[in-house]
């Protein structure tokens, strides 16, 4: 039943009005702004998606506390940086490092310097700016260990470190 088709009285008593002129203007003008928006966030969703990566293995040395580890890669960018990470059973971190991952590369094997022995080693995320990266969740009073090239201590590489490396 369409509000036209409803008696006046009815109209009055129960507050039924009948549609507005402007409501098409309001719906063309939510969907000129919802529609780019959408494109927007569509698109990059789509380009950050070409790249994948994930980490093959690792392995743990004691006496050096450190990690073995290799990351394997695909992209579509020249350079990416991702982000590794090795928690140990609390969730806490205890090794951090940004590596860079040529485009050619298929495989980055590196050495991950820690504080103790990780129970999980996981790579954070990769982008083509290492600033846009997650940070170290460390345990209050801690800082990260030193790395050695191809990986960088978080916090620590500034542009002259980002471009030694290039």
């Amino acid at each position: 039943m369409q509000p036209r088709d409803i008696p006046v009285q009815l109209h009055a008593r129960y507050g039924i009005r009948p549609p507005s002129r402007w409501r098409w203007l309001g719906w063309a003008l939510a969907a000129l702004v919802v529609l780019p928006i959408g494109t927007y966030a569509a698109s990059r969703y789509v380009v950050t998606q070409s790249a994948t990566y994930s980490l093959s293995s690792w392995s743990w040395q004691a006496r050096s506390h450190s990690a073995t580890a290799t990351l394997r890669t695909t992209a579509s960018i020249d350079v990416q940086w991702c982000a590794i990470r090795a928690q140990d059973f609390d969730r806490f971190d205890v090794g951090y490092a940004v590596v860079r991952v040529p485009r050619a590369a298929m495989n980055t094997s590196f050495r991950l310097a820690l504080l103790a022995e990780p129970v999980i080693i996981e790579v954070v995320d990769c982008a083509s700016d290492p600033y846009s990266l997650p940070g170290p969740q460390f345990r209050p009073g801690l800082q990260a260990p030193v790395q050695q090239p191809p990986a960088l201590t978080p916090g620590v590489y500034s542009p002259q470190a980002l471009a030694a490396l290039s």
